[in-house]
């Protein structure tokens, strides 16, 4: 196996509670998605894809889905490395705070404005990427709706939760 969605924050501080305010850099930055290189070989950034399902008011799948970050830079993702894509902008990565910033040997910016990852319904997340001999490969892992503020979800199977906590779909 190769990329492994392992960690995701679909709900920073303050998140639900912005209403009509726009969201705030360090917010932005706050909300994540962590991919874990699991497997022996490095990845190319610029073959990995992430992306986010869509629901519709009644949080049914749609079947549609959304390119959240796509990777560009020549570098590679090594076995045992970390990405932590953010949903905001490179420019203000300097207000990331400090809990955010840990644990991760690489940081990737979606450069959103607004909030991507779904909290009402929760979301499924995907990661695709491409091996040095160009063969596609895919992960993918979700969790359920209204995550905990400011919680950092831990996958278990394919279900991204809080640790110790009971999820089910």
């Amino acid at each position: 196996m190769g990329l492994l969605i392992n960690r995701a924050k679909p709900n920073p501080a303050g998140k639900e509670r912005m209403g009509s305010e726009p969201p705030t850099p360090e917010s932005l930055l706050g909300e994540w998605v962590e991919v874990k290189n699991v497997g022996n070989d490095s990845v190319h950034f610029s073959t990995i894809q992430l992306r986010h399902i869509f629901f519709d008011p009644s949080c049914y799948a749609t079947g549609q889905s959304e390119i959240y970050w796509q990777g560009g830079s020549d570098e590679y993702l090594k076995p045992q490395q970390t990405l932590r894509v953010h949903t905001g902008q490179q420019d203000d990565a300097h207000r990331m705070l400090p809990d955010d910033m840990i644990q991760a040997d690489w940081h990737g910016f979606a450069g959103w404005p607004h909030f991507i990852l779904n909290n009402q319904c929760g979301d499924k997340l995907i990661v695709t990427w491409r091996d040095s001999f160009d063969h596609s490969f895919l992960d993918w892992a979700a969790y359920a709706p209204n995550p905990a503020e400011d919680a950092i979800l831990t996958r278990s199977g394919n279900l991204l939760s809080r640790t110790g906590a009971a999820v089910s779909f």
